[in-house]
């Protein structure tokens, strides 16, 4: 896992909470990259507004994710895509082309786990 910042506009640089992003670019670019990862996903916060998620959201599906995942407080996950006619979708199990054989339930994030010390 590596940390890496997007150039999604010309003034902003995003640094999503996750991101997919293919191998050869990231080994071409770097920990600063152009344009969007293929898939950002980001975590609202209590400190988040609506306009400052949904600015993320058209920042990186203009400059080329394919989807964007929302992880709510209300324990829901939107996902926004690319597609000109898309709405965002509200789902309860993420799957993803890009991510073949990935397949978990939403609850599964928000589920508290155990953590043995």
């Amino acid at each position: 896992m590596i940390e890496a910042g997007f150039n999604v506009t010309e003034h902003d640089t995003l640094a999503p909470d996750v991101a997919v992003a293919g191998r050869m670019r990231l080994a071409e670019e770097g920990r600063l990259v152009n344009g969007a990862p293929e898939i950002g996903i980001e975590v609202v916060s209590p400190t988040d507004t609506f306009r400052g998620i949904t600015r993320k959201i058209r920042a990186y599906l203009e400059k080329g994710a394919f989807f964007v995942w929302i992880f709510n407080d209300d324990g829901s996950i939107a996902v926004h895509t690319s597609s000109p006619d898309s709405r965002a979708e509200r789902r309860t199990k993420l799957e993803d082309p890009w991510l073949p054989g990935f397949s978990v339930s939403a609850s599964a994030f928000f589920t508290p786990s155990r953590v043995l010390v």
